[in-house]
């Protein structure tokens, strides 16, 4: 196995990330952070994570991880379980949500009700594909607090990601082509009808 090098500027960029972590967990205490105003310095969070949570539980599981803290680890744990509701909201969100927490957490883990948590919501995410052209829709419930915007025909550049981060995931666990085929056809959709000639999107 190659040795990795990890030099000291990256350590100390990696170590500021970690303080700042630990810095807003000390500000929103069992909240969810969702947006810092610049100016102000303050907060704004959110009772549920809204479209970021699955983040929050991966930026409190990675720190607790590398600083050693179990009390970290474990409030990444039950954030994840905090989050299971929300699986069968018909949001493209699910992806981000799902896979930051639940695939995240079996990653490290190995414990297999994360396992199927993620997968449950990996499926729900690929069933939500328009059948007549695959785009994956950004869905009838939504959450972003800055947009009114939803439903199960509106089909934005930006749905590649938060859609399809969980169908690379499952398909790796599971071998099942449905959800490389599926994600294939979203993404050509999307490199035809958002990707213009000269790189940027609509």
């Amino acid at each position: 196995m190659a040795q990795v090098i990890f030099r000291p500027e990256w350590q100390a960029a990696l170590d500021a990330l970690c303080a700042r972590v630990l810095q807003i967990r000390e500000e929103v205490g069992e909240r969810w952070p969702y947006h810092c105003d610049p100016l102000t310095l303050e907060w704004d969070t959110t009772e549920d994570g809204d479209w970021c949570g699955g983040h929050w539980v991966e930026c409190l599981r990675i720190v607790g991880d590398l600083t050693g803290d179990n009390r970290l680890l474990e409030e990444s744990a039950e954030r994840t379980e905090r989050l299971r509701p929300y699986l069968e909201r018909d949001d493209m969100f699910r992806g981000h949500r799902f896979y930051y927490s639940a695939a995240r957490q079996f990653a490290w883990t190995g414990d297999q009700k994360y396992r199927t948590l993620a997968l449950a919501a990996a499926w729900s995410v690929r069933a939500m594909a328009i059948p007549s052209n695959g785009a994956m829709p950004i869905g009838t419930q939504v959450q972003v607090r800055s947009t009114t915007l939803s439903g199960r025909e509106k089909v934005c550049v930006d749905n590649v990601h938060p859609n399809l981060i969980l169908d690379w995931w499952a398909f790796r666990q599971t071998g099942d082509e449905a959800f490389t085929a599926g994600a294939r056809r979203h993404l050509d959709l999307t490199a035809r009808d958002f990707v213009l000639e000269d790189g940027s999107t609509v």
